[in-house]
């Protein structure tokens, strides 16, 4: 599976695609505005997104790539775990919100399981 990871922290990039990198190909955009032009020009399985990017938040990218396509899937990765934070992310368009600190056996699970 073609993932993009917006993440702005080296860690938790490299965290991640230890995890997912025996079955998945990442890529990394380290900003909201880099994140939608990657969206744009290439062709993804799935978008892994942190609430806090530079340039533009991870709200307003979904929201942005849901005006133009419906159907990627979109997991946002956060420490944001207040009530709010979650069902605005699921109102903007996410499809899932994967808690950190991240559950290995949890991320391997869903991203494995999406279709």
């Amino acid at each position: 599976m073609n993932i993009l990871y917006a993440e702005k922290d080296d860690y938790s990039y490299k965290l991640m695609e230890t995890i997912l990198k025996d079955k998945h190909v990442l890529r990394r955009a380290e900003d909201g505005v880099e994140a939608l032009e990657s969206i744009t020009n290439n062709n993804f399985d799935l978008l892994m997104t942190t609430m806090q990017l530079p340039k533009m938040d991870g709200l307003k990218l979904i929201k942005e790539i849901r005006k133009f396509d419906k159907n990627l899937s979109i997991y946002v990765v956060s420490s944001l775990y207040l009530e709010d934070a979650v069902l605005e992310a699921y109102a903007s368009g996410a499809d899932n919100y994967i808690k950190k600190p991240i559950s290995v056996n949890y991320v391997k699970g869903v991203v494995d399981n999406l279709k």
